[in-house]
């Protein structure tokens, strides 16, 4: 796989981090992994993550209510708690998967592969200079065209120069791109904050929008939220 997943346990419970932990090493997917034991420390961090496994019934939180909150820095939610009676609570669109803290560790590692290969068969295949190289749509940031040239920009890792596209080719490969201004476009869900004079990205990085762009893409914006 081209790409490490960059992964948050949110747990107050050492030994389920560590469980966890020894879940996902088997997975066969290269992972970097926190681990954190509450919902504010998670939000305190600098990090952002594609998959965050979240607790529920976290000590003084509740798991489900930090949700929102949690995906300014996530892509993607997984539950791995006890409460099974709260699963259909707990589903949102950001939410992937619900884990059972009282399945084996087979069973835990089992799911966690299913839904990490489901996201990365999301996967586009683009020729590039290195050859045909897979973009997982969740790790684009933005996509620039630079003298003529495209260049996709993704979370954590340098640009890569794509051959045979031009924007709009990218806006009808990829959803949730779009126009920020003639020469970029942006991952709606990479979005932080935004306004009329300014786009900041989960990596810190600005994006000027144009005037033209602005109203449809607050808009879109609005609609994935």
């Amino acid at each position: 796989m081209p790409y490490p997943l960059h992964i948050s346990i949110i747990d107050d419970e050492p030994a389920d981090q560590k469980r966890i932990s020894d879940c996902l090493a088997k997975t066969g997917f290269e992972c970097s992994i926190d681990a954190y034991s509450s919902g504010n420390a998670y939000l305190s961090s600098r990090s952002f993550y594609d998959f965050v496994l979240l607790d529920i019934e976290l000590q003084n939180e509740d798991g489900i209510h930090l949700s929102s909150l949690i995906r300014q820095k996530a892509e993607n939610i997984i539950y791995f708690t006890s409460s099974a009676l709260r699963m259909q609570e707990a589903f949102a669109p950001s939410t992937i998967g619900f884990l059972l803290k009282q399945d084996t560790d087979e069973e835990i590692t089992s799911a966690l592969k299913r839904i990490f290969s489901s996201c990365m068969q999301k996967g586009v295949t683009l020729r590039s200079l290195q050859g045909e190289t897979k973009i997982p749509p969740f790790r684009i940031l933005k996509v620039t065209r630079e003298n003529r040239k495209i260049f996709f920009y993704l979370f954590q890792e340098k640009e890569v120069q794509i051959l045979d596209l031009t924007l709009q080719d990218c806006l009808a490969k990829f959803p949730h791109l779009a126009q920020a201004n003639k020469s970029e476009l942006i991952n709606l869900d990479q979005i932080r904050t935004m306004n009329k004079k300014e786009l900041i990205l989960t990596d810190g990085s600005s994006v000027h929008p144009s005037r033209i762009y602005f109203d449809e893409l607050y808009q879109r914006f609005l609609e994935v939220l």
